[in-house]
């Protein structure tokens, strides 16, 4: 499996200070908010990577994170022509992914329980065709929506529905097989002018391929908002604190998986 970290975007919800430093720089507690993500991906026992980002960042990338070496991954980068949703990653990383499985993050996407790196382990390792997670969140309408039915089974995906009846959101890591991308090429632009990826979910489940796990445990923080920002920066400081563990440690995280 191989991995793609999109950390592009304008970030206009975090203006004036994302006109000068891409969000995914930005610092989250004591960390560059992209460490939160690459985590996910080190946890999942990926180390090839590709990162997708603007072309004005790149060389600041590079400068934090280099080719991977330090942290027993070996990182790739490549430029978002134009931010055109999510999807975009997918057919972008085309070559990339090769004929290989493929996780998909996004770069603002902050999660935690106490079992994370075990439990994003195991979701790569369970893969068939495709796996989600899902989560409470109080504003599910920012966000894809999963609905189940009384036995837990995944009954529809709504893209920022207005009036959502689930509050179960689905957070920004997504696990496909090599059909990804022929069905990310199949899908049309939505209203926002945006390759959502959304849809490739839902042809997923319309093909009986999609599985969502409902992870009662996570935290999870959009820090694409001012108000998420800061609520994830308390929350990693009282952790770590409380803990004594960092959270998105890189280095920590490769030598537990026994990368050096």
């Amino acid at each position: 499996m191989k991995g793609i970290l999109l950390a592009g975007g304008k970030a206009t919800r975090l203006y004036p200070t994302t006109k000068v430093i891409t969000k995914h720089l930005l610092p989250v507690y004591d960390k560059p908010m992209i460490y939160y993500s690459l985590s996910l991906l080190m946890y999942a026992n990926i180390r090839e990577i590709l990162i997708i980002t603007d072309e004005k960042y790149l060389d600041d990338y590079k400068c934090i994170l280099g080719n991977g070496s330090s942290f027993g991954l070996t990182i790739t980068y490549m430029i978002q022509p134009n931010p055109n949703g999510v999807t975009q990653a997918l057919l972008l990383g085309e070559e990339f992914i090769g004929d290989d499985d493929v996780c998909l993050v996004l770069g603002d996407t902050i999660l935690y329980s106490p079992t994370l790196a075990t439990d994003i382990a195991t979701y790569a390792n369970e893969l068939t065709n495709c796996l989600l997670i899902s989560c409470y969140h109080p504003h599910p309408e920012y966000f894809g929506v999963a609905t189940f039915d009384n036995d837990r089974n995944i009954v529809s995906i709504e893209e920022k529905p207005v009036n959502s009846t689930s509050n179960h959101i689905i957070p920004g890591i997504y696990f496909y097989d090599n059909k990804c991308i022929s069905y990310a090429k199949s899908i049309h632009p939505s209203k926002r002018g945006e390759l959502e990826i959304t849809d490739v979910n839902k042809m997923y489940l319309n093909n009986n391929q999609l599985v969502v796990k409902q992870c009662s445990q996570l935290k999870y923080f959009d820090a694409g908002r001012y108000d998420s920002l800061l609520d994830a920066s308390n929350f990693i400081r009282e952790k770590q604190k409380k803990t004594n563990c960092h959270i998105g440690n890189l280095i920590k995280i490769a030598k537990n998986n026994g990368w050096g």
